[in-house]
């Protein structure tokens, strides 16, 4: 039979272990999550410079304020929809991707518009479409707002994009 000292250190030795299961479990799936969350970080920056690359190659028919505004619903899309949670985890690379080559050819309000419907299928944003800005309806706010007041300016998004140019990833 075992004394009351030897059943005191069994137990002790048995809480021990259980203490270091639990805190190397712990630990591995906080890792695990701060992992997941750089991961997914690394390609919401990397679409916000994809947003920022939009900047200079506004079309033709498309005025500055008309662009900027654009590109302002557009970074906010990414900035409400993007964080980790929403954007679906199975498509961000091939969006990314896509984005890139689309950035390759001809740019236009159709280029916009796709980057929404992505947002809308991957990341559950139809409840954000209403503020989808190449809706004529949308352009004529863009247009009207540069007449009563100062919108985000074109030039501000060029900034944007040669200050995120010099900062290293």
């Amino acid at each position: 039979m075992e004394t009351r000292a030897q059943s005191f250190r069994r137990w002790k030795r048995t809480l021990a272990l259980i203490a270091v299961i639990w805190a190397l479990g712990l630990g591995g799936i906080l890792g695990w999550f701060h992992y997941q969350r750089s991961v997914h970080m690394r390609w919401y920056r990397k679409v916000e410079f994809l947003i920022l690359q939009l900047t200079p190659k506004r079309p033709a028919e498309v005025t500055d304020a008309q662009w900027a505004q654009c590109l302002l619903h557009t970074w906010n899309l990414h900035t409400n929809f993007g964080p980790p949670g929403y954007f679906a985890d199975g498509e961000r690379y091939a969006f990314a991707a896509e984005f890139e080559r689309r950035l390759q050819g001809d740019v236009g309000l159709a280029t916009v518009d796709w980057i929404w419907d992505e947002y809308a299928r991957n990341a559950r944003a139809r409840s954000y479409m209403h503020y989808r800005p190449t809706t004529s309806e949308m352009l004529e706010v863009a247009d009207d707002l540069n007449k009563y007041q100062q919108p985000e300016s074109l030039d501000s998004w060029i900034r944007r994009l040669h200050e995120r140019e010099l900062v290293p990833d």
